[in-house]
């Protein structure tokens, strides 16, 4: 591992994360719009004003949801929190030499489950549940087909997963730094 420099750990700050952040924020705004009951079933796709895609929702509903659960996961490890085989949240232990993570950059260490208990959007076993359901769906139904009917979070839980992500990071490596938040939130 050789450290970073000041300019790719510069990189991941502005450009690497905020886009992360941004997939982060496409599951939370579809899981919210399905909380609340919007079902649309139809979508057009506009290239500078142009048609370029039109049909089902599922054009882009299902792959926001699922760039969003594989970025969250991303971002987790980058902070230091893995699933274990067991499917417990555990801290992250070793890397591969060409993985970025929180430590690369200067003066940020890696933070470990119990800092979920940290986390104000809910209570402490919510946040928990929701992390770990985020991180398996993830890996068992998206990163591999897989039939596991013990990772089926709820639509609650991966919104809530989808909010705590950004505040993590926000908290742990932004505000740390003593850096701007940067914008990664969609309007909608």
């Amino acid at each position: 591992m050789r450290p970073m420099k000041q300019s790719e750990q510069e990189e991941f700050l502005e450009i690497h994360i905020p886009y992360r952040l941004r997939a982060v924020e496409l599951l939370r705004v579809v899981s919210e719009w399905r909380l609340a009951g919007v079902n649309p079933r139809r979508v057009d796709i506009l290239f500078d004003g142009s048609p370029a895609l039109s049909g089902s929702i599922g054009l882009i509903h299902n792959p926001f949801l699922e760039v969003g659960l594989m970025f969250g996961r991303v971002l987790l490890e980058f902070l230091g929190i893995k699933l274990s085989m067991k499917g417990q949240l555990v801290a992250r232990q070793g890397r591969q030499d060409t993985d970025v993570v929180i430590e690369d950059i200067d003066g940020l260490q890696s933070i470990s489950p119990e800092a979920l208990k940290d986390v104000p959007l809910a209570p402490g076993d919510a946040v928990r549940r929701s992390i770990e359901m985020l991180i398996a769906t993830s890996h068992k139904g998206v990163a591999h087909l897989t039939s596991d009917p013990a990772h089926s979070p709820t639509l609650q839980e991966l919104h809530l997963g989808s909010q705590v992500v950004p505040w993590l990071v926000c908290e742990h490596v932004y505000k740390k730094k003593g850096r701007a938040i940067p914008n990664y939130r969609l309007a909608v």
